[in-house]
């Protein structure tokens, strides 16, 4: 049997260990790759983005926890919310661009780079 042994020299439960896991991954740097990043709009809320853009509704608990969302019922507009590309209804679709309107960038993977018609 395998034990875990805080500093202090405690057993700690695999409950714990669990949390603190969980904890370390939702704290990561920003927006992961395999996220796409949804600008909030005013009235949005979490419960209605989970039902138009998910898979589930019962994700609205992970979206939630995934944020760090103090109120899922009142988002600023503006506001990034990230959604791991695993949880979305559609997965990433190929789109053209027909005509731009002042300046346009793409963020991706890579950075930004400037959108002209045709790419």
């Amino acid at each position: 049997m395998t034990r875990t042994v805080a500093a202090t020299g405690r057993v700690l439960p695999r409950s714990l260990l669990a949390l603190i896991a969980l904890a370390l991954l939702l704290a990561g740097p920003g927006a992961r790759c395999e996220d796409w990043i949804y600008r909030a709009q005013p009235g949005d809320n979490l419960w209605d983005l989970s039902k138009r853009y998910l898979r589930s509704v019962q994700y609205f608990q992970s979206l939630w926890a995934y944020n760090n969302i103090e109120d899922p019922t009142r988002l600023e507009p503006g506001q990034e919310i990230r959604m791991p590309m695993r949880w979305l209804k559609r997965g990433p679709t190929q789109a053209s661009v027909v005509v731009v309107q002042g300046t346009a960038t793409r963020i991706g993977a890579s950075g930004e780079e400037p959108l002209v018609p045709g790419t």
